[in-house]
């Protein structure tokens, strides 16, 4: 008789499909998510955030736009010169400050308070900021005398007219200050920090050093220095507004000198 099988032993095993095929493929949406997968929202948004507001404002916010499309609108001769600088200035208020606050509202995760706008330990930023102040200000100075420093500031010759030009121009440049400082020292930095730590204050230097590209060379090496203490200060104080005090003052000082020598002589 011929022996019966053993119902019990498997059958052939079949064979395995080949790679990308028979298996489902995750849809579009799907890689995308799995690719972002634990990147934290806020900073991530923060970043394209704060490179879309600077890319604007390298195209549409800046001097040779308002030249090319706008100047003809300015009929008062002795505004005609800063006129391309105030629009920078506005221009940077809204890109700067206004475009990453409603970010900051918006993006879950985080809170526009908490990117640094209260006063913070005040008693540190007071004491760092006269200390930062006692150290650059010489430096300040001394540059201030030299030929690629005094022909280069104030940025608007037109700002040399007369005290109440300067006076006006120098106002909007405080502005432009406070706006630059937020993108920087607020919302990035303060967007990044959870995830980073105290190496938040580094990348965030990195852009701002990068947009000195065309200032002298001395003062873009200085960016490095002046974004990673600024950015350890607004971490150490939670607050964005002593590197706002510090630079307005290192900026308006600069043009107070080389327009107090153009006027008088």
């Amino acid at each position: 008789m011929p022996i019966a099988e053993n119902p019990a032993e498997p059958g052939p095993t079949p064979p395995a499909p080949e790679s990308g095929r028979g298996a489902p493929r995750p849809g579009a949406i799907a890689q995308v998510r799995a690719a972002v997968a634990g990147v934290p929202l806020p900073a991530a948004v923060a970043c394209v955030v704060a490179m879309a507001a600077l890319i604007c404002s390298h195209h549409q916010g800046d001097t040779n736009f308002f030249r090319a499309h706008f100047a003809q609108l300015v009929n008062q001769p002795r505004l005609g010169d800063i006129a391309p600088y105030l629009y920078w200035f506005c221009c940077s208020v809204v890109l700067y400050l206004l475009l990453p606050l409603g970010a900051a509202a918006l993006t879950p995760g985080i809170r526009a308070r908490d990117t640094g706008l209260g006063p913070g330990d005040w008693r540190v930023g007071v004491a760092a900021t006269a200390a930062l102040l006692g150290a650059f200000l010489p430096v300040v100075y001394l540059a201030s005398l030299t030929p690629e420093f005094a022909g280069h500031y104030p940025l608007c010759s037109g700002a040399r007219l007369s005290w109440g030009v300067f006076l006006l121009y120098e106002l909007a440049y405080a502005a432009y200050f406070v706006a630059w400082e937020y993108l920087f020292r607020g919302y990035l930095l303060f967007s990044l920090e959870p995830a980073m730590g105290r190496l938040a204050a580094f990348v965030q230097m990195m852009p701002f050093a990068v947009v000195h590209f065309g200032k002298p060379e001395a003062e873009t090496f200085g960016a490095i220095i002046a974004g990673v203490v600024l950015g350890l200060l607004a971490l150490r104080t939670r607050s964005f507004w002593y590197g706002a005090a510090v630079h307005i003052t290192v900026a308006v000082f600069m043009d107070t000198l080389t327009t107090f020598r153009a006027l008088v002589h």
